[in-house]
């Protein structure tokens, strides 16, 4: 099957289903073992990076990161992945 085929099946399929409305971002968090420190201080999406502010509960920079990835601020590719890293 070759690229043409594929796109033009997806194409069919679209349309029949009224489009895809958007695609998801998805968000990887890494989990430490017991007793470790897995909280997040920083994410990053491809080029783009958010630094946890001082004083940020770790809730509030999630939900920063989150709102600022999955819309306005989104990945200018149809689909993106943030990582949270401690």
């Amino acid at each position: 099957m070759t690229a043409a085929t594929l796109d033009r099946r997806l194409a069919r399929l679209e349309a029949a289903t009224g489009g895809i409305a958007g695609y998801p971002t998805i968000f990887v968090r890494f989990m430490a073992p017991a007793g470790a420190d897995s909280t997040a201080n920083t994410a990053t999406l491809s080029d783009r990076v958010w630094h946890r502010a001082e004083g940020e509960d770790e809730e509030t920079f999630i939900a920063r990161v989150s709102a600022d990835a999955s819309e306005g601020g989104g990945p200018t590719r149809p689909w993106g992945c943030v990582v949270f890293l401690t």
